[in-house]
């Protein structure tokens, strides 16, 4: 499903006066919704001056042709990087943005010897290495024909913001849900197990089960079990409970889109986890998200905002703007 390709199909069909009802693309795996605003945005475009037409359409093609580098975390494109000649990699590390070349060169070794290159990057390096990374990456674009607010759309918009806040967002809303699975436990058993949280979380864990903040929702339970068999650090566990929950609620409305941008936005093995659950859809994915989707949603956007006036992590613009 990309939106771009979905709403190209049904200009062209347009064009030619073709019955765009069936046979589209987007209409196996994709809400009917999804399908009509394609179809909305094409009309409007179709109905638009010759001029206006071909201005919107060159726009849209230099965004199905560009990656946002800066929501790309390093260890994707280092994956892509490692076995190319050094000559590639330093055109490809020259046009990055200095933040994402500063992590990225980190990861390589120094050359044994050093590298000469004559003359500069060439023209043609830029775009194809964007279009080459975003066809290897199967990097989604976005849909052209809407723009909702930062909380409207979390988990999924979460894609937009700094992935080192993400992880911590992840840290602190993990922890939230092992307090969700530790009140059933038994008293020493639950304090045990918040010694073993990191310091800075020992403290949220018990402020929020002595404030009883916390749910009923089987879902904690389930993916507590199914994570802490894997993984050695509880640490670890909280993150990927996290993650867990933002892929259940996410694919619950209809975000796969953002979903997938959210993955290529972290680690690339956070990432490729993220993916998988999306590909393979776990019991647990199909678990209500409790108490609604709402609700839900402005409890991650509370934590969001508290980690933000505390100085712990960055807003992206519109989430400053939108947030409660």
């Amino acid at each position: 499903m990309n939106p771009l390709t979905d709403l190209a199909f049904v200009y062209a069909a347009l064009k030619v006066r073709s019955d765009v009802r069936t046979g589209t693309p987007f209409q196996s795996g994709s809400s009917e919704a999804y399908a009509q605003r394609a179809r909305r945005m094409a009309e409007q475009i179709y109905g638009m001056a010759p001029a206006a037409q071909a201005q919107i359409l060159r726009i849209l093609r230099l965004k199905s042709a560009t990656v946002p580098w800066s929501a790309i975390h390093p260890s994707w494109l280092g994956a892509l990087l490692q076995n190319w000649p050094a000559p590639w990699r330093l055109w490809t590390l020259e046009s990055l943005p200095p933040n994402l070349r500063g992590r990225l060169q980190k990861m390589f070794p120094p050359p044994e010897t050093p590298v000469i290159i004559y003359g500069s990057v060439p023209s043609w390096w830029g775009p194809w290495l964007s279009m080459y990374v975003k066809a290897r990456l199967d990097y989604p674009d976005l849909p052209p024909w809407e723009k909702a607010s930062f909380v409207e759309q979390l988990p999924g918009s979460l894609w937009e913001a700094d992935d080192r806040d993400v992880i911590v967002i992840l840290r602190f809303y993990g922890t939230w849900g092992l307090v969700n699975c530790l009140r059933k436990l038994p008293r020493s058993e639950a304090q045990a197990l918040i010694w073993r949280l990191p310091v800075d979380l020992q403290g949220v864990a018990m402020e929020l089960a002595q404030a009883r903040k916390w749910s009923d929702d089987p879902f904690w339970p389930t993916i507590y079990a199914e994570l802490s068999e894997s993984q050695a650090s509880l640490e670890a566990v909280l993150i990927w409970m996290g993650l867990a929950d933002w892929i259940r609620a996410g694919l619950q409305e209809e975000q796969e889109i953002l979903l997938r941008r959210l993955a290529y936005r972290l680690p690339r093995n956070l990432g490729e986890w993220l993916l998988r659950q999306m590909r393979d859809r776990p019991p647990w994915s199909a678990l209500p998200v409790q108490p609604d989707p709402a609700h839900w949603r402005q409890q991650l956007a509370e934590l969001i905002q508290t980690l933000s006036q505390q100085g712990r992590i960055h807003l992206p613009t519109d989430a400053k703007r939108t947030t409660p």
